[in-house]
């Protein structure tokens, strides 16, 4: 968040039925933010309110308590990592709304756009080791993605969210949740604006593109690339 050897994640995910009940979870989710807090005070010197860090970290993790008080959100999670591997987990809310269950360690969140950030690393970390190049155009390792006017589009436009790719006309989310899936459907399509001309948030395309280029630049399996490249660092359990 403001230094690479700290990352804070707080995930949440929307309940449209029922709201947080447990005040003890709450009060776990509220422990993880008092160390976040404090281990980045240490980092950044000083105990002053002031820092704007610290008071993005407690506004956020204060609007996320609040929407799951409201019933707004089901659940959320909080995870505060240290390079040594040491850190602090945090939770609250339900799980499973039929059972009541609560969310506890072991309970899974859809990253959705978190992901953007793992698919971005294996891509970095391709480049790193000569696999790729930023401004290779990704057709080198997938021709058939050049179809119909993208021959020219290069690793670093797609990073960049100005492939001209942001979006496809006549798809539907579940064309995008695998990656053979969705490479049919990028194969097919067309610019939606020249490439580089402007920048359009990639919110289905990104993964999908650069996913499917590193799948065929090494020939190996996209859960894979993630065990190898991207998990194990942050020691995440990250599942594709």
């Amino acid at each position: 968040m403001c230094s690479s050897d700290l990352f804070v994640v707080i995930k949440a995910e929307r309940n449209g039925e029922q709201g947080f009940k447990a005040a003890a979870t709450e009060g776990r989710l509220r422990e993880g933010q008092a160390l976040a807090v404090g281990v980045l005070r240490r980092m950044v010197g000083g105990d002053g309110v002031d820092n704007p860090v610290l008071e993005a970290l407690d506004d956020g993790a204060a609007v996320v308590l609040n929407a799951i008080g409201q019933g707004i959100l089901g659940r959320a999670a909080l995870r505060l990592g240290l390079p040594d591997g040491g850190g602090s987990n945090a939770w609250a809310g339900t799980a499973d709304v039929e059972t009541g269950r609560l969310v506890d360690e072991s309970t899974l969140f859809i990253t959705f756009s978190c992901a953007k950030a793992v698919t971005a690393t294996i891509i970095h970390r391709l480049v790193e080791g000569g696999v790729l190049a930023y401004d290779e155009p990704v057709a080198t390792w997938w021709p058939s993605f050049g179809a119909h006017g993208k021959s020219h589009v290069t690793v670093r436009d797609v990073l960049s969210h100005r492939s001209g790719l942001d979006a496809i006309p006549g798809t539907v989310q579940a064309d995008f949740c695998t990656l053979p899936s969705a490479a049919r459907v990028i194969e097919d399509a067309s610019l939606a604006w020249p490439t580089g001309s402007t920048l359009r948030y990639h919110s289905l395309t990104f993964g999908s593109i650069l996913g499917n280029l590193a799948v065929r630049a090494t020939r190996r399996p996209w859960g894979q690339l993630v065990a190898d490249l991207a998990a194990q660092d942050g020691g995440s359990d990250l599942r594709f």
